[in-house]
């Protein structure tokens, strides 16, 4: 995973599991209220070695670059 620069230092995406994404993410169905995954901007960044589980870059609340993978 390639690191990111930002303010001039190099930040490593922290790992979040996909059932705390919306949390972290602070994603909250409007309907609900309630925190839902579904409600998280993901980019899909493909397979992982394994061929079956895929893994997604998001951004925390505060910024955080994140990761999560689905299987």
């Amino acid at each position: 995973m390639p690191p990111i620069k930002k303010r001039g230092f190099i930040m490593k995406r922290k790992f979040v599991p996909i059932w705390k994404a919306a949390e972290v993410a602070e994603a909250i169905n409007p309907e609900t209220g309630e925190y839902d995954w579904s409600f998280v901007s993901l980019e899909d960044m493909g397979f992982c070695k394994d061929g079956v589980t895929r893994w997604y870059w998001f951004d925390a609340a505060d910024g955080t670059p994140c990761y999560t993978l689905k299987h």
